[in-house]
């Protein structure tokens, strides 16, 4: 039957035997859990030995581990995990076990037949690998004590190579065993005991193979475990039927975790780590929001204080806590703290205190760049030359470092064997350098150097001007930019804010628009530019102060109109216009029959009239009324003049009537009567000058502000106004308004006007 289908078998019969008779308590369970997690070493002691002989205490200790020893809990599938490190670096682990239980040889799927042994613990018995592991006989491939006999119960020791199956499973490979027996000591568990009599008690005997030994001895003479791997031989193997319980029907059922979770590859809890630097170097940032240079510290070997591995290699950010212990190289020792990453249980969580722990240490403490990531990169690259180095970087480093006296000789051999001898052109000092030739034209450009000489639009400069180019290119943090500034005629962008009153926001994109760059490139938060880029701005100061205050510039605004708009307004003033019309044609009709009403009433001169002075509120456009000393007539105005009886008046006595309707401002039209004096016409400004007090305050809204005007004396006269004058759009009118801001008189555009109320 396969081993798979076996195992849920047997499961589910241990499912359907399980009761509250045989579930133990919650503290008891607890308990239990504590012994499943730590291998006990019992071991003989001296007196014992002496009373009861070699036999008896050592066969009555491997019976006490049955049941003291061996797991009492089957727990959940594991994946092995903390052998997974152990895999990865083709390292080879030392491991002790207690032997739980065995499968005897198949013709289907187990030639040779496995061993179980349960709590799989590092060389030490320091820390716990996993609860249960199998070992096939084919995989053992030496024995070093010989042939020797194996009990239930016997504590195994031995060395294997970790391999991986189905998928992600880790478990023991070819192995070597040391021994397997009981501890004896004094005090403590000190030397494992092998060759003690099991009598008829044992279930496996095992021994060297011709193959096998050829192998071993190979080994010792090259000492490359591969020619052990290579050997396709193994141990020999004689079975005897177990008389203890198997471990399916031993092991109790339980609902804890899975093991990953119990036995986790890095404790939760902070612990320190030990580990060697193998190399650091510079990884390239290739996803979005990466930077594009990342520094990078490289460890192996990476064990915890039990030497159990962690990782065979992990590459870490160097950050700035790592930069504290100073400068490493490969092969020191360094050791850290951290604890488990919770959302990636198998990665570190946040790293501190490191510190060297070289013994003897290999050289004396030297500093690293802490703060400053770009000098710290600069390190690196002065550190490992290569073609994707950033020259400004490394000179920060070489800056940084003759400033704090660190690597002085080497450095400043490598600046004089750099520095030019002769005159060189933009295009070969940029090659010098290591920067674009459109960067040395740059600084050029803003006046920081000059050329020798120009030939042919090829500018020339000379030697010292390398200088200039290592000082700017070395200026990426605060501290070196401004001794450059110090140095040089330089300005940062805060620099010229400050000096011409604008905001720094502004002034970086004017420069950005006027495609100036940075003479320290765009490394950092501190840029410098040359005097031109300062002088582009002190000029344009200068011109604007030339300019009289915006308050004195009246600036005429049209406004955009869709064409619904403007016809909307067209058709308006159209129907005004007529209106207007019928009201000149009403008052030359009234002037007419005025005339003739006086020719007629000459006879009746004895009759003296005086007409009675009209109120404007009780005249309308189409009716006017006169009073005689006789009698009271009316006369009445309609679209077209009606006949009336004649009255005899004095000739010498003419009476004009004009209606007190107010005209608009821009039909200025005087209506004259034919009498020796006629009556004065209002035109709209006279009106307003002498009726101000029957006028309305309106209240004007446009684009630069709020106005008052009081030349209206209704809403309805000021909408129809505007409303005419605005959708003319060949003719431009103004009213005279008051700015509510400035209290100042000016003449305000019909067409600028956007809302149009009564002045609360």
């Amino acid at each position: 039957m396969q081993k798979k289908k076996l195992k849920k078998l047997l499961h589910a019969r241990k499912e359907c035997k399980s009761s509250p008779n045989n579930a133990t308590n919650s503290k008891q369970e607890e308990y239990d859990y504590q012994i499943d997690d730590k291998l006990k070493l019992n071991f003989v002691t001296i007196n014992q030995i002496k009373s009861d002989g070699m036999t008896a205490s050592f066969n009555k200790i491997r019976r006490q581990n049955t049941k003291e020893v061996l797991n009492k809990y089957n727990h959940p599938d594991s994946q092995h995990i903390r052998l997974k490190p152990y895999y990865d670096s083709g390292t080879w682990l030392h491991w002790i076990g207690v032997l739980s239980d065995l499968t005897l040889p198949n013709a289907i799927n187990n030639l040779t037949g496995e061993v179980l042994l349960d709590k799989l613990t590092t060389g030490d018995n320091q820390e716990l690998l996993d609860y249960h592991v199998w070992l096939n006989l084919v995989n053992v491939k030496y024995i070093q004590g010989g042939n020797q006999k194996i009990g239930i119960g016997d504590i195994v020791q031995g060395f294997s190579k970790i391999k991986r199956y189905s998928g992600n499973k880790y478990g023991l490979d070819t192995t070597v065993i040391v021994k397997a027996g009981i501890y004896k000591g004094v005090d403590k568990p000190d030397i494992l005991v092998s060759n003690y009599d099991r009598q008829d008690d044992w279930v496996l005997e095992i021994d060297n193979s011709t193959a096998g030994q050829r192998a071993w001895d190979k080994y010792e003479e090259t000492q490359d475990k591969e020619d052990l791997v290579n050997e396709p031989g193994h141990v020999e193997a004689r079975f005897q039927p177990s008389r203890y319980e198997k471990y399916r029907d031993r092991l109790q059922e339980t609902k804890r975790e899975t093991s990953e979770e119990v036995l986790p590859l890095i404790s939760p809890k902070e612990t320190e780590y030990h580990a060697e630097v193998d190399k650091i170097y510079i990884a390239k940032g290739t996803k979005p929001g990466q930077p594009k240079n990342m520094p990078k510290l490289r460890l192996k070997n990476i064990i915890d204080p039990h030497g159990r591995l962690i990782m065979p290699v992990v590459d870490l950010p160097y950050i700035e806590e790592a930069r504290k212990m100073g400068e490493v190289v490969p092969g020191d020792i360094i050791l850290f703290h951290s604890s488990q990453n919770p959302q990636m249980p198998n990665g570190f969580g946040l790293m501190t205190q490191f510190r060297i722990g070289t013994r003897p240490a290999k050289h004396s403490f030297i500093p690293l760049p802490e703060s400053n990531p770009n000098t710290f990169l600069g390190y690196i690259m002065w550190l490992h030359p290569t073609e994707d180095n950033i020259p400004e970087l490394v000179l920060n480093y070489q800056t940084w470092a003759l400033t704090h006296g660190i690597h002085v000789d080497k450095i400043k051999k490598q600046l004089e064997e750099e520095k030019p001898t002769h005159d060189l052109t933009e295009q070969e000092l940029a090659e010098k350098l290591g920067i674009s030739a459109g960067r040395v034209y740059n600084v050029f450009r803003q006046g920081v150097i000059k050329p020798l000489e120009v030939n042919n639009a090829v500018r020339t400069y000379d030697p010292d001007v390398w200088n200039i180019f290592v000082d700017l290119l070395s200026a990426q943090d605060s501290e070196s930019a401004q001794r450059v500034k110090e140095k040089y005629d330089l300005y940062t962008s805060a620099d010229i804010s400050h000096l011409v009153n604008m905001p720094e926001e502004q002034v970086i994109d004017k420069i950005r628009t006027s495609s100036y760059q940075p003479l320290n490139g765009w490394h950092y938060k501190v840029n410098l530019y040359g005097v031109n880029v300062y002088q582009m701005f002190k000029t344009s100061q200068t011109a604007k102060s030339l300019l009289p205050p915006r308050q004195n510039i009246r600036i005429t605004k049209e406004i955009p109109r869709d064409v619904s708009y403007v016809d909307k307004f067209e058709e308006t003033a159209k129907k005004e216009e007529k209106k207007e019309q019928v009201l000149q044609k009403a008052q030359q009709v009234e002037a007419k029959e005025t005339i003739k009403i006086s020719d007629k009433t000459s006879e009746a001169e004895e009759l003296e009239t005086k007409p009675k002075e009209l109120n404007s509120e009780n005249v309308t456009e189409k009716t006017l009324e006169v009073q005689t000393p006789k009698a009271d007539s009316k006369i009445k105005f309609v679209s077209k003049a009606e006949r009336r009886p004649a009255i005899e008046i004095p000739k010498n006595k003419v009476t004009t009537v004009t209606p007190s309707r107010k005209i608009p401002i821009n039909k200025k039209a005087k209506l004259h009567a034919e009498d020796e004096k006629p009556e004065t016409i209002l035109t709209k400004t006279k009106i307003e000058e002498t009726n101000s007090e029957d006028n309305i305050t309106i209240q004007l809204t446009t684009f630069d502000g709020v106005y008052y005007s009081d030349e209206f004396a209704s809403f309805k006269e000021a909408r129809d106004y505007i409303s005419t004058t605005a959708s003319n759009k060949w003719e431009n009118h103004f009213l005279t308004a008051k700015n509510i801001e400035t209290g100042k008189e000016e003449m305000l555009s019909t067409k600028v006007i956007m809302a149009v109320k009564v002045k609360d």
